[in-house]
């Protein structure tokens, strides 16, 4: 390695960026307009009751402090993954992750440079190593979780 990034890398990092960004205004405004219409779901519920709200909820700046709906069979709120795939999913996300901090920890030592970049991306890179090796772990566990309870003559019909 020469030291130097190839245009490309560069030209990629831009990119990643700016659809970082777009994403993260996407989020932000997603979750504002849950906020209000929680909000509204609050007014609403006191007009169905026919009661005046608290002064404190016509405020423009009130935001509805409680914890948002829990969530429904199929929904894609953040949750402790639990099946085969799910699973696999998050280690092949951890093996990524690793790669990238692990290719760039390389790189920071090959050509020299700030030791707390090279320290920040080795940790990152093995904490994320970790966590993949976890995940595989998690996911064979299931599997034979799985194969197990379908195996015929183990279920509770007094045969097992």
């Amino acid at each position: 390695m020469s030291g130097e990034v190839p245009d490309m890398f560069w030209f990629l990092f831009w990119i990643f960026l700016a659809l970082l960004c777009a994403w993260m205004a996407w989020q932000g405004g997603k979750s504002a307009h849950e906020q209000r219409m929680r909000a509204l779901d609050i007014m609403k519920m006191y007009a169905e009751k026919g009661i005046e709200p608290p002064a404190s909820l016509n405020d423009p700046n009130f935001t509805p402090t409680s914890p948002p709906a829990p969530p429904t069979p199929g929904s894609k709120r953040w949750k402790t993954p639990k099946t085969f795939d799910e699973l696999m999913h998050k280690f092949g996300s951890s093996v990524f992750f690793a790669g990238v901090m692990g290719g760039l920890a390389w790189w920071r030592i090959d050509v020299g440079g700030p030791q707390w970049a090279i320290y920040v991306t080795v940790i990152l890179a093995i904490v994320s190593g970790v966590g993949a090796v976890g995940s595989l772990i998690g996911a064979v566990a299931t599997a034979v979780a799985g194969a197990i309870a379908n195996h015929p003559g183990t279920g509770d019909d007094g045969r097992g």
